[in-house]
C-alpha cells in the first residue's frame, strides 16, 4: 500500500527530474568547456604558421556558438592577440577583471595588449598598476624592465630587473632582463658574467645565446662558436641558436661564411616565420639582394596570409629593385586578400604608372582618396 500522497510522490518526481536535467547540462557544459579549448588550441597553432585566415574563421564559429564559454577561456586572450583584436581584447580583460577582482590575470592580460601595440607609456602605465595592485605578480616587474630598456631607461629598466632578481628568485625572468641591460650598455664583461649566473642557475637556453652575443662583443669569436654548437646539440630545434652562430660569422666579417649558415636555417625550420625574418633582416646588412628576394618570395609562399611577409616583399620590388611590374602584381594581390591596406593602393598606383598604365594609376589614386575621405 503507498502511503504518500500524491502531491509528495510528484515533488519527488519532479526533484529527480530536475536533478537529471541538471546533471545532463553540466555535462553539456563540461563538453563545450572541452571543445572550446581544443578549438582555441587549433587557433593558436593557426597563427604559429602565420594561417591568420583559419584562426580567423575558428574563433569566429566559438564565438557565434560558444560566446559565454569562449569569454572565460584564458587562451582568448592569446588568439585576440594574434589577430590583432586588441580592441575585442581589451574588452574581454576589462569585463572579466569586474567579474574576477581577485585574480590577477586579467590585469596582466591589458599589460600584455599595450605591450603588443608597441606602446611604451601604456605598458608602463599598466605594469604600474599591475605592481600596485598585485605585488607578488612577476610580469609587473619585467614588463616595466624589458620596456625601460627597450626605450634607453636603463637605471629604471636594471632597478625592476634587480627587483624581479630579488621577489622572485626561482623566475628566470628577472635573470634574463638583467643579462640582457648589461649588453644593451655594450658593457661586454658584465654582460657575461649575468649570462653566465643564467646559465648557472637555470641552464636556459637564452643564456648560451646571450653569453655567445657578449663573448662576439668581446671579440672572442672561437669561444663564442664553441659555446653555441655545443648548446645546438643540446636544443637541436631552437632555431635562434643557430641564428647565433650566423651572426658571430657576420661579426667577425665573414660574410662568404654567414650567407650559407642563413640558407640552412631556411632549409631546417621551414615553419618558422621568424626566421624567416631574421634572415631577410640579416641578408639586408649584407646587401645579399638575391637572397633577400628569394627568402621573401619563399616565406609568402609558404606564408600566403602573413600580411607583414608580402609587404616586405612588395616594398623590396618597389624600393630596392625598382622592378615596378613585379611590384605592381604584388601590391594587387595585397589589395585582393587585404583591401584595407591604402599603402597597397598608393603604391600601386605609383607602379602602375612607372609601367606606363596610367589609367590604372589614377583608378588606384581615385579609390585610394575616397578610402581616405571614408576613414
Amino acid at each position: 500500500m503507498n502511503l504518500l500522497p500524491d502531491a509528495l510522490r510528484n515533488w519527488i518526481a519532479r526533484r529527480a527530474v530536475l536533478r537529471e536535467l541538471r546533471t545532463v547540462q553540466a555535462d553539456t557544459a563540461e563538453l563545450a568547456k572541452f571543445k572550446v579549448r581544443d578549438q582555441l588550441a587549433l587557433a593558436e597553432d593557426a597563427l604559429r604558421r602565420a594561417d591568420r585566415n583559419t584562426a580567423e574563421a575558428i574563433w569566429r564559429k566559438l564565438s557565434n556558438d560558444h560566446p559565454a564559454v569562449v569569454r572565460e577561456e584564458r587562451q582568448s586572450l592569446a588568439v585576440l592577440k594574434g589577430l590583432r583584436r586588441f580592441e575585442e581584447a581589451e574588452q574581454l580583460m576589462r569585463e572579466q577583471a569586474k567579474r574576477h577582482p581577485s585574480d590577477s590575470f586579467y590585469l596582466q592580460g591589458l599589460l600584455e595588449i599595450a605591450a603588443a601595440q608597441n606602446d611604451p607609456e601604456v605598458t608602463l602605465e599598466r605594469a604600474a598598476a599591475l605592481r600596485k595592485r598585485f605585488p607578488g605578480a612577476l610580469h609587473g616587474y619585467i614588463y616595466a624592465a624589458m620596456i625601460c630598456r627597450q626605450v634607453g631607461r636603463l637605471d629604471e629598466a636594471e632597478a625592476f630587473a634587480r627587483e624581479a632578481m630579488e621577489r622572485f628568485p626561482e623566475a628566470v625572468q628577472g635573470y634574463l632582463e638583467h643579462a640582457r641591460i648589461a649588453g644593451a650598455r655594450q658593457d661586454w664583461p658584465e654582460a657575461l658574467q649575468r649570462w653566465q649566473v643564467v646559465l648557472d642557475r637555470f641552464d636556459h637556453q637564452g643564456g648560451y645565446i646571450g653569453a655567445a652575443e657578449a663573448l662576439v662583443g668581446l671579440k672572442r669569436f672561437d669561444d663564442a662558436d664553441r659555446l653555441v654548437t655545443s648548446a645546438t646539440i643540446r636544443f637541436p630545434m631552437e632555431w635562434p641558436l643557430f641564428a647565433q652562430l650566423a651572426r658571430s660569422r657576420e661579426e667577425r666579417g665573414d660574410v662568404a661564411g654567414a650567407l650559407p649558415l642563413w640558407r640552412r636555417m631556411l632549409e631546417r625550420f621551414p615553419l618558422e616565420t621568424l626566421v624567416y625574418y631574421s634572415a631577410t633582416a640579416a641578408f639586408e646588412r649584407m646587401q645579399a639582394w638575391d637572397d633577400l628576394e628569394a627568402t621573401l618570395r619563399m616565406g609568402v609562399d609558404r606564408f600566403p596570409d602573413d600580411f607583414k611577409m608580402v609587404v616586405e616583399l612588395a616594398r623590396f620590388l618597389h624600393t630596392r629593385r625598382g622592378d615596378y611590374a613585379a611590384a605592381a602584381e604584388v601590391w594587387a594581390s595585397i589589395r585582393a586578400q587585404f583591401p584595407h591596406d591604402r599603402e597597397a593602393y598608393g603604391r600601386g598606383a605609383e607602379a602602375a604608372e612607372q609601367i606606363g598604365r596610367t589609367e590604372e594609376a589614377a583608378g588606384l589614386r581615385a579609390e585610394l582618396h575616397r578610402r581616405s575621405q571614408a576613414a
